[in-house]
């Protein structure tokens, strides 16, 4: 297939899905990415969704692939190879393409349910529905086979193997779903990461006074040892001390959050706002 022809194929490819949308926004938006890859200069975009869509028109043009069938697996192994070649931060186009096999594999598994509902919804064929001379001749040849010893044949259905393959608005699609995944999750971290520090900075408020001055520093200093112990590991936070006693557990919360704040360890929480903290040497 020549250059032309392929770009022809998924620009009709594009055109014929805006025919069917109601809303075209974001196919007017394919075709404004497809012509930036087009003429190359869709590596300076800043956007790493719109250039992971990118990245995908060019790997359809240039790979000569039919929009129509897109060979799932072997377009995941040249998307990877193309975004470690451009530099493209590879745990972003990994989570890309990792969304997109869940979102397409979801959409199977709905049309596939789908498909075994209606099998089952056919109605079911009875003896009313022959001619008695068809089911008089089967009943015939029937006894026959019987009478001569013969092996009953025995008809199997027949399932087709799926082979997956995705049309490329499907996949792009896909992609901008995990897009707003994306997004979403970003926002819910922006704001656990601000709940987190108004918390630390009011248990920090809260604990002045509470420890003396002269003892602070040799606190800190029994803290990070027991912390260098671990070699590495992450330490629940009540290990560091009798976490019953609360003189010994405000200290322990001092002393870390001053290591913190030297960058010597990392704090967190794996179920915010409620679940066990952990700290880790970062040393």
């Amino acid at each position: 297939m020549k250059d032309s022809d392929i770009d022809h194929s998924v620009i009709q490819h594009i055109l014929f899905h805006k025919s069917l949308a109601e809303d075209t926004s974001h196919l007017d938006r394919y075709l404004e990415i497809l012509e930036k890859t087009k003429m190359g200069s869709h590596l300076n975009m800043e956007d790493p969704f719109d250039k992971s869509i990118a990245l995908a028109f060019e790997l359809v043009l240039q790979q000569h692939l039919d929009p129509w069938a897109i060979d799932l697996a072997k377009f995941s192994s040249l998307y990877i190879k193309r975004a470690k070649k451009e530099n493209v931060d590879l745990v972003v186009a990994g989570k890309i393409l990792y969304m997109a096999w869940k979102i397409l594999n979801m959409q199977s598994q709905d049309v596939r349910i789908s498909a075994e509902e209606s099998e089952q919804m056919q109605e079911e064929i009875s003896w009313d529905d022959f001619a008695i001379e068809d089911w008089q001749v089967d009943e015939q040849s029937y006894t026959r086979m019987v009478v001569d010893g013969k092996r009953i044949p025995i008809i199997e259905p027949v399932r087709r193997k799926a082979d997956r393959r995705v049309s490329l608005i499907e996949l792009i699609e896909a992609f901008d779903l995990a897009r707003k995944e994306a997004e979403e999750y970003q926002l819910l971290e922006k704001l656990r990461k601000k709940e987190r520090e108004r918390i630390l900075r009011e248990a920090q408020n809260r604990m002045k006074g509470s420890v003396h001055e002269e003892h602070l520093e040799e606190e800190i200093e029994k803290i990070w040892k027991r912390i260098q112990r671990f070699n590495g590991r992450a330490i629940p936070l009540k290990n560091l001390c009798n976490f019953n006693n609360k003189e010994e557990r405000l200290t322990a919360l001092i002393a870390v959050l001053h290591l913190a704040s030297d960058g010597k360890i990392r704090v967190y929480q794996r179920r915010f706002p409620f679940g066990m903290i952990y700290v880790r040497n970062m040393t």
